[in-house]
């Protein structure tokens, strides 16, 4: 007859109890639970990366565009520095211009009767293709109105030149030749040059210059440099009223 054990199979001591394999299945746990761990923690690393690598193509999006703006403004601050440039060179040339408006008519003002002129000058400064044969013209490099005319005597070419002097802005008047044909037979009451231009009672021909002051030249009335013309004809009328003046013949006043 055989035996039976009735303890339970736990409680079982010898041959007759179960194999125990309680480590092997606390190893087992434990490397299933390291397994979920370096899963989790390779999971939550590759977020990351995919986060890093989003922000660096964010930044690299960013300084693109941050170059791009640069050099936009790069343009933009080159084309200033060369607008600049431009209106320095626009500026220069408008303050070298002369205003030559009111100077001529102040000279048409001053002029009167019994004078003509045959040629008239004007010119920004001395050697600046002024185009005109005053030899007095080089004493200065200031603005200047360039004259040849005739008047009726020497008397007449002095009150012309007292009234040259009252214009505005005006810094000297030189007076280059006078020179006046005799009344009858050959030779001339001449005072530095050769007469034979005058006719119609004008007897004195004369050349002068006018030189002007440098403040009046800033504005835009006209172009800088040589500005030539012809007044030629006698003018008639009242006679203007007579400056006091004594009658100077000699160049350079």
């Amino acid at each position: 007859m055989n035996a039976i054990n009735l303890l339970p199979p736990d409680l079982r001591r010898g041959s007759a109890a179960p194999a125990r394999s309680g480590i092997g299945v606390y190893a087992l746990l434990a490397a299933l639970a390291l397994a979920v761990v370096l899963v989790g923690v390779t999971a939550v690393l590759k977020g990351r990366v995919s986060d890093r690598e989003a922000q660096l193509v964010q930044a690299e999006a960013a300084a693109t565009e941050a170059e791009r703006q640069a050099a936009a403004v790069a343009q933009y601050k080159a084309l200033a520095a060369q607008t600049g440039t431009r209106v320095q060179g626009v500026r220069a040339v408008a303050e070298g211009r002369i205003q030559w408006g009111r100077p001529l008519t102040q000279l048409a003002e001053a002029v009167g009767t019994k004078v003509s002129f045959s040629t008239l000058n004007a010119s920004s400064g001395a050697g600046a293709g002024s185009g005109g044969s005053n030899p007095l013209r080089g004493s200065e490099t200031l603005p200047a109105l360039e004259i040849v005319g005739c008047a009726e005597d020497h008397p007449a070419v002095a009150r012309l030149m007292t009234r040259f002097r009252a214009m505005d802005d005006v810094k000297r008047v030189s007076l280059a030749s006078s020179t006046r044909e005799a009344a009858a037979g050959g030779g001339s009451d001449s005072a530095g040059g050769s007469s034979g231009g005058c006719s119609g009672g004008l007897a004195a021909e004369f050349s002068i210059v006018i030189f002007f002051d440098q403040g009046q030249s800033s504005g835009t009335d006209a172009a800088a440099g040589a500005a030539s013309g012809t007044a030629a004809g006698n003018a008639s009328g009242t006679t203007a009223a007579a400056d006091t003046s004594s009658t100077t013949t000699s160049g350079g006043q």
